[in-house]
């Protein structure tokens, strides 16, 4: 076969396989973000990326009675966010806070809570309120949607207050779980007092430590003080805490 047959050749067979091939394009899957969750996501006005601390001071810079309406969060999305949530020892108050939340919100919406107001007692929860406070990006799929409540009761002692910083991870923007990553809160009885603070850090590498200090006493006397440090990481559920822990 002369040189010129052979590329003659040449050029009809890739012809024919251009002409015959299919080739599919490349269509990225369309992530859908369900009505509730588009709402709450859209209260968000920050994003914060790695490495980042949810800590006390993030609590104390949060001024919450400055907060406009467009942050608050309802019952509904409180309910929603948590209806998978990792609890531990060190955090086992955070579903106290959320089932307050939800119950003087839940007041508020059928205009009850004016009379659960008049009627309260000592010891009894007054304030619940409930904030989205942005969004730490983990990686193109993954998010954990920040979010607090501040509670105080009735002005009588006992006494009790102070504001807990929840994180629910997204992947997809499919709701996974939702744990309580920050916490300042005091309370007592005179002569009697006591006071929570949680603390913790994501590195770049999803690594999330938490440190937990709880401080009590009496007015004449020195302070009881406990801490703890325990590790939490992102598995196939969500927030998974470590075996060892």
């Amino acid at each position: 076969m002369e040189e010129g047959e052979v590329t003659e050749t040449v050029e009809s067979l890739i012809e024919e396989v251009v002409d015959t091939a299919s080739v599919e394009p490349i269509v990225e899957p369309v992530v859908e973000i369900g009505d509730q969750l588009q709402a709450i996501i859209g209260k968000s006005d920050t994003t914060y990326s790695l490495p980042a601390a949810v800590d006390t001071n993030f609590v104390h810079n949060i001024g919450f009675f400055e907060r406009s309406d467009e942050s608050a969060m309802s019952y509904l999305n409180g309910q929603y966010l948590t209806e998978q949530l990792l609890e531990s020892s060190p955090t086992f108050n955070g579903e106290y806070y959320i089932k307050i939340f939800c119950e003087l919100d839940s007041l508020k919406s059928v205009g009850a809570y004016e009379e659960y107001v008049r009627n309260l007692d000592i010891g009894m929860m007054q304030v619940a309120d409930a904030f989205v406070e942005g969004i730490i990006q983990l990686d193109d799929q993954k998010q954990i949607l920040l979010w607090s409540i501040n509670y105080s009761t009735y002005e009588a002692c006992p006494f009790a207050s102070g504001a807990a910083v929840y994180g629910t991870l997204l992947d997809n923007y499919e709701v996974k779980n939702t744990m309580l990553l920050a916490e300042v809160s005091s309370g007592g009885d005179p002569p009697a007092w006591g006071d929570t603070n949680v603390s913790i850090e994501i590195s770049a590498e999803l690594e999330i430590n938490t440190y937990w200090i709880n401080r009590s006493g009496e007015d004449e006397g020195p302070a009881d003080v406990i801490e703890e440090t325990y590790a939490t990481r992102i598995g196939a559920t969500g927030f998974e805490l470590d075996d060892d822990y």
